[in-house]
């Protein structure tokens, strides 16, 4: 019998592939004598239940992983404390922190490893199987269709020290397997008086069960649904330890024939395992040892976290920042930190894939964990950021949310946020703030002048953007401006002052005379002092201190941000139903230490605050909110812009097939880069400006083709032809892809590619016909 016993548990730690899971299933039945099923979660039907939201299942891998972290954790801390309910910690960082003090980080890795194998020879090579091992705590026979094998992690509750305190637990990973291998020990120092050390083997498999899939696994007794006193007896297999000594306390799972988008990729990928884990668990609680025995065997990794990496490799100058989002929730406001790094252009070293996992431009966090992320494309829709999408990481930590809100906010599978009506105002003041954030603004703002700078063409296209104007029926080229609101009077975001401006002992702050805050928002005022970065904050020589004499805006309700480039940003979050009326901010710094000795002087500032109960109209907006950011298409006002570029031009990211963008451009960016816009220097706002592809390769063909009978003016006045038809479609098309971004529908890129080719071949084909009228007019 022993010897039987010991080929089980040992053809369970080796299996790869579903064949030799099957194999053990088998081995178990023989030594049980019969075929006892017992569905997992203690329902048949459980297909369904073991389903969680849409989320990628690379992602939900990552389940079981965090259960290694929350079962070595257990065992470290009942061996100090004895029970759960003596451990003292209020989070899980917290307890690794105080739990492995002193211990080598290669130690404490050694304790929770993933180990990714081939699922068999020639099998698809997106399907891998994962192994996760862990040295913690171990299950007991009796505690497995408890714990791994309930949907949902009960022992957990109420355990705040644990990541699994909430979620549906490892099980919703088993859906995407073709069969699971389980293999445990409860560690000897945990066992109850009278308990045996034993080893449990169960191997998880799914069959058809009058209309659905089920998942089932083995047990030593006859479990019946409808009598609840067979259940504590119907347990997985086991084993005594002596029958396998060689196998430590733990917990080994192996997720046979794990279908993935890209985990068993080499090391680095954007969508390999080491990726996926190092930016979804952001700032792990404890390390990782991680080998992939199908690109790289032998070779032991430690994975520690997106966070860690990114500290080390520190972007440079300008390329990161950090800041606070005041989120009110049922009368408290609670401090988000928020903290972005832009990296290099995609397909340069450094750039974003390198250290990012795939889909993954701002993420939200609980307990370093990613719960929610926005995907590049939500980034640009959402954040209105539209040219840092694919250079961009932003992470909004939730920590400081109690974790019966986060559980509100996030749904159970740590997917996405629940859209419930507090996770959407806080992805809308995410948004906001964002949008809002200088350090972003001028880094998007500086590629939307890198994207317009143009073709060495000097021909004017000022008459070519008036014809386009008037195609749209809007007023035609003028100095009118859409406008660019931004939420209330002397809210718009200040220049950056030049650096040969700024100066180690500062001489001047200012702020704003007037703002206007709308109750149940957060708003943002801007200060301006020119001093170096560093000058102010936590390391810098003063600080900023920001009081209001409103009778329900407190210290709470205020956070304060970097100085950078001579701003600094302070966030007020005006609570809902807060007195209505005009009240004083008043901004102070105090006395500080001059770098050449003595102090410099105190500065202080008072800014006018009217709260609204919601936000004012702007004369001749039509009625729009002043949180307008001018990115309604050309619409939105009566100028439009027209820029030349070529998909040949150095470091273009177009190919021959694009036909061109639309960007929002500011008015006074636009009058820098072209001469002949110059008069919109003082203008505020933005204006549609079209981007078009000299070398678009339908246009170049027809050029081509026309070469022999169009002189180099004939060739200009026909891209001219092209320019105005093209202008209005590409516009036409970008209105209708703002509207469904609005609705909740936004087009995909490739449909609005698609979308601006069509465009300009519809108005290629009929140039020929307008040529040969236009030379018979000449005639």
């Amino acid at each position: 019998m022993n010897g039987q016993h010991h080929e089980i548990v040992e053809g369970a730690l080796s299996a790869r592939t579903l064949e030799e899971a099957d194999a053990v299933q088998k081995l178990i039945a023989k030594a049980v004598g019969k075929t006892n099923q017992r569905p997992l979660g203690n329902t048949w039907n459980n297909q369904g239940i073991l389903t969680g939201s849409g989320a990628s299942y690379d992602h939900k891998s990552l389940e079981v992983a965090t259960n290694m972290q929350d079962a070595v954790l257990e065992l470290l801390a009942l061996r100090r404390f004895g029970t759960r309910d003596a451990v003292p910690y209020r989070t899980p960082h917290e307890a690794a922190e105080d739990l492995t003090r002193g211990m080598p980080k290669r130690e404490v890795a050694s304790y929770s490893s993933v180990t990714i194998d081939a699922a068999g020879a020639g099998s698809d090579k997106k399907r891998v199987t994962l192994v996760m091992r862990d040295q913690g705590c171990g299950i007991t026979p009796e505690a497995v269709p408890q714990s791994i094998f309930r949907v949902g992690s009960k022992h957990k509750d109420g355990s705040d020290w644990q990541q699994g305190t909430f979620g549906l637990g490892g099980a919703t990973t088993y859906r995407n397997a073709q069969a699971v291998v389980l293999v445990s020990r409860r560690h000897p120092d945990l066992l109850a008086k009278g308990e045996s050390d034993r080893i449990t083997v169960a191997v998880v498999q799914w069959e058809r069960q009058r209309t659905t899939v089920n998942a089932f696994y083995l047990t030593s007794a006859v479990w019946d649904e409808d009598d609840p006193s067979s259940w504590p007896g119907a347990v997985p297999f086991s084993a005594a330890s002596a029958s396998y000594p060689a196998f430590e306390p733990g917990t080994h799972l192996a997720l046979i024939g794990f279908d993935t988008e890209g985990l068993g990729r080499r090391s680095g990928d954007e969508k390999s395992f080491d990726t996926v884990t190092n930016t979804r668990l952001f700032r792990p609680v404890l390390p990782i040892r991680y080998r992939n025995n199908i690109t790289r065997a032998g070779r032991d990794e430690i994975l520690d976290g997106l966070e860690r990496r990114l500290n080390d490799n520190p972007g440079p100058e300008g390329a990161e920042g950090n800041d606070t989002l005041p989120f009110r929730f049922e009368g408290k406001t609670y401090h988000l930190p928020i903290r972005f790094r832009i990296f290099s252009k995609p397909g340069t070293r450094g750039e974003r894939r390198n250290y990012v996992a795939s889909g993954h431009a701002l993420m939200i966090t609980s307990n370093g964990q990613v719960h929610s992320h926005w995907t590049p494309q939500e980034f640009k829709l959402k954040s209105r950021l539209n040219k840092l999408y694919d250079r961009v990481l932003i992470v909004v930590e939730s920590d400081a949310l109690p974790v019966e809100v986060r559980t509100e906010l996030f749904t159970a599978d740590r997917a996405q946020l629940v859209r419930s009506a507090a996770a959407i105002r806080l992805e809308a003041e995410i948004s906001a703030f964002l949008a809002d954030w200088p350090a972003l603004a001028d880094a998007n703002r500086a590629l939307i002048r890198e994207a317009i700078t143009g073709d060495n063409n000097d021909r004017p296209t000022l008459a070519i953007a008036e014809k386009i104007a008037r195609a749209l029926k809007v007023k035609g080229f003028s100095l009118g401006g859409n406008g660019s609101g931004g939420g209330g009077r002397g809210s718009r975001t200040p220049e950056p002052t030049p650096p040969e401006r700024l100066y180690e002992d500062p001489t001047h702050f200012e702020g704003p005379e007037n703002v206007e805050a709308v109750a149940g928002a957060v708003k943002g005022v801007y200060f301006k002092l020119n001093a170096k970065d560093g000058f102010l904050g936590g390391t810098g020589r003063a600080t900023l201190s920001l009081r209001s004499d409103h009778p329900d805006i407190g210290a709470d309700e205020i956070t304060i941000g970097e100085l950078r480039g001579g701003r600094v940003r302070v966030s007020i979050s005006v609570p809902d139903g807060a007195a209505l009326g005009t009240f004083n901010l008043i901004a102070k710094i105090a006395q500080w230490p001059k770098s050449s000795g003595g102090l410099g002087p105190e500065f202080e500032w008072v800014t006018r605050m009217e709260v609204i109960d919601q936000t004012r109209p702007r004369p001749g907006s039509g009625g729009t909110s002043g949180g307008d950011t001018g990115n309604n298409g050309p619409t939105g006002g009566g100028l439009v812009a027209l820029i030349w570029k070529s998909d040949e031009d150095e470091g273009s990211e177009w190919t021959p097939a694009t036909v061109g963008a639309i960007e929002m451009v500011s008015a006074a960016d636009l009058a820098a880069t072209r001469a002949e816009y110059k008069d919109l220097a003082g203008v505020p706002g933005d204006v549609p400006t079209v981007v078009l592809n000299r070398t678009f390769s339908p246009l170049k063909t027809y050029v081509q083709a026309r070469a022999a009978e169009l002189t180099d003016e004939g060739k200009e006045q026909a891209r001219e032809r092209y320019a105005v038809g093209v202008g209005v479609g590409l516009l036409m098309l970008d209105q209708e892809a703002q509207k469904a971004a609005k609705a909740g529908a936004p087009l995909p890129d490739l449909s609005i590619a698609s979308g601006q080719r069509a465009a300009a071949r519809a108005v290629l084909s009929v140039m020929p016909d307008y040529d040969k009228l236009a030379r018979q007019l000449e005639d």
